[in-house]
C-alpha cells in the first residue's frame, strides 16, 4: 500500500544505498565505446538531493536484483540438469542470462528424450529474439518487488517469469502493444537501447512475435495483474531455420 500510494515512479527514487560501484555498467559502455560518468548518464543522479536514484542501484554491483536460471531435462520438470542463482546489476543479470541460454542452443533434444520421434533433432532459439526476451524481462519488471526473475528451459521451450503484470481483462495483443509503449522503467529502457542491447522502443516484442508467425499469441506472452511471462519455443535447427538463428 505504502508503494503504491507514492507517486514518485521507483526509477526516480532516491536509493536508500549510496555507496555504489558501477564495474559491471562500466563494462557495456566501454564495449559500446561511450563515455560512462555516473553521475552524467541520465537519470542516475538526482542533482537537488545530491544522490543516486534507484535507476543507479539497479545498475550498480550493489543491487539486490536477482535471477534463478534452471535448464530441465524433460518438459515435466522433475530433473534438473543445471541450474544457477544470480545477483547484482542489472548488466550482471543480462550477461549471466544471455550466456546460459546461449549454451542451450547446441544441446541435443536427444540428450532430454532419449528414443523419441524427435530425439536427433538440435532445438534452438534465434539469438535475437532470445536477446529481445531478456531486455524486456528487465525493464518491464517491477523492482520495488523483491523475489527473482525466473529463467525456465525445457527440450521444447524457454520460458522467462518476473514479476510486473498489466490490470485485467487485456488480450494478447493488448499486451504486445503496451508492454511496447508503457515501460515499467522508461530509464532502463533508454539505457539498453542507448547500448545498442535493444531495438528501438517497441520494436522488441513486435520482433519477438516476428520469430514465430505460427504460434498463438497467447501462447507466447501471458500477462497478469502482478506478473509476465514469456514463452520461446525452441524450433528445429536445421538449413530451414539456419537464417533465422543468424538474425
Amino acid at each position: 500500500m505504502v508503494r503504491s500510494a507514492n507517486p514518485i515512479p521507483f526509477e526516480e527514487r532516491i536509493s536508500l544505498e549510496q555507496g555504489l560501484d558501477f564495474e559491471a555498467c562500466r563494462r557495456f559502455f566501454e564495449r559500446s565505446d561511450l563515455a560512462f560518468d555516473p553521475k552524467r548518464i541520465f537519470g542516475f543522479w538526482n542533482k537537488a538531493k545530491g544522490a543516486y536514484t534507484n535507476l543507479a542501484y539497479l545498475c550498480s554491483d550493489q543491487s539486490a536484483a536477482s535471477e534463478l536460471l534452471i535448464e530441465f531435462a524433460d518438459e515435466e520438470k522433475t530433473q534438473i540438469l543445471r541450474s544457477e542463482r544470480v545477483t547484482g546489476s542489472v548488466f550482471d543479470l543480462y550477461e549471466r542470462a544471455s550466456e546460459f541460454l546461449a549454451g542451450m542452443n547446441g544441446i541435443q533434444a536427444a540428450r532430454a528424450e532419449p528414443g523419441s520421434a524427435t530425439g536427433a533433432e538440435s532445438l534452438a532459439v534465434a539469438p535475437g529474439v532470445i536477446s529481445e526476451a531478456l531486455v524486456n524481462m528487465l525493464v518491464h519488471r517491477d523492482y520495488a518487488k523483491t523475489a527473482p526473475n525466473v529463467i525456465h528451459v525445457t527440450p521444447r521451450s524457454v520460458r522467462l517469469f518476473a514479476l510486473g503484470g498489466f490490470g485485467a481483462g487485456l488480450s494478447a495483443k493488448d499486451v504486445v502493444e503496451r508492454m511496447g509503449t508503457d515501460c515499467k522503467n522508461p530509464g532502463l529502457s533508454r539505457l539498453f537501447t542507448d547500448l545498442k542491447l535493444r531495438d528501438n522502443l517497441g520494436a522488441g516484442l513486435p520482433r519477438i512475435r516476428a520469430g514465430y508467425k505460427e504460434t498463438a499469441l497467447g501462447n507466447l506472452f501471458s500477462v497478469s495483474e502482478t506478473s509476465f511471462t514469456i514463452t520461446l519455443p525452441r524450433v528445429r535447427n536445421d538449413a530451414e531455420f539456419a537464417d533465422f538463428v543468424r538474425k
